[in-house]
């Protein structure tokens, strides 16, 4: 007998098990990003604790996304590959609206990968994972660019230096 063929897999596409392993590894990287913007504002330097606390959600959000996925992947009877994770591209802001920018096209990157499983799944017939997708990942994402979006729109009206400390202080430290 063939144990292979006694997988857990039924009715779960290859090309959502590719796309799911692709969201995965966004999560991931988008985790190591969130890391590097928290470590920045805690700099001694930088200090800026609102933001720091603020990323440092963000990296738990992701990482704790990047968990459930991996777990569905295995409850489905796929495999989870994990992909080498780059160095950010950038580990150093001018300002909190530029983090924020930053932050917003990694959400929006998210975003879109999540979509693009929601896609695959409508076109595979697979309610299970578009059901999953919507309790774990498609309402929270949503979420995630507004909020950001409404923090650069603040930031770029209150400016930086003391209107960054009292967005910093006011808004992401309650």
């Amino acid at each position: 007998m063939n144990l292979r063929k006694m997988s857990a897999r039924q009715n779960y596409h290859h090309n959502c098990e590719e796309i799911l392993n692709e969201c995965i590894n966004v999560l991931l990287k988008s985790a190591y990003v969130n890391q590097c913007q928290a470590a920045h504002y805690d700099r001694s330097d930088v200090a800026l604790k609102g933001f720091h606390l603020f990323f440092e959600k963000l990296n738990r959000q992701h990482l704790h996304q990047a968990d459930k996925l991996m777990e569905y992947q295995n409850k489905r009877g796929g495999r989870v590959v994990l992909q080498n994770i780059d160095e950010p591209e950038i580990s150093f802001w001018d300002s909190g609206a530029s983090a924020m920018e930053y932050s917003l096209v990694v959400e929006k990157n998210i975003n879109q990968h999540f979509l693009k499983l929601v896609l695959c799944a409508k076109k595979n017939g697979d309610p299970q994972l578009i059901g999953f997708l919507k309790k774990i990942a498609l309402g929270k994402q949503v979420e995630n660019i507004k909020q950001i979006s409404d923090y650069i729109s603040r930031l770029n009206q209150l400016g930086e230096g003391l209107g960054e400390y009292m967005f910093d202080k006011e808004t992401l430290q309650h």
